[in-house]
């Protein structure tokens, strides 16, 4: 996790949800300050279907929190979903 990405998501958080932005994203960006990692994947696993409403911040932690996107792969293949063409290039970075 790098703290480039995390000051990136914190920049764009609070001008989603009409400017109020995510709360559950803020909860994870204190998780994540305190290097607190395994309590930031617990909020996204548990928050997700909030989180997906905003694929740029989900395609964010996917990349910070790397268990998190590591779930959704498995999810889609135990479904065989198609993964979302906006994740794929993290499962190329992953594969390589």
């Amino acid at each position: 996790m790098t703290a480039n990405l995390i000051d990136e998501l914190r920049k764009k958080e609070p001008s989603k949800n009409n400017g109020m932005g995510v709360n559950c994203i803020r909860s994870i960006i204190l998780y994540l300050d305190k290097g607190d990692a395994d309590s930031a994947y617990v909020v996204c696993s548990t928050e997700n279907d909030k989180i997906r409403n905003y694929p740029d911040l989900q395609h964010l932690l996917y990349r910070i929190v790397p268990r998190y996107f590591k779930d959704y792969v498995n999810l889609c293949t135990m479904f065989k979903w198609e993964i979302d063409d906006n994740f794929k290039d993290l499962l190329e970075k992953d594969n390589g």
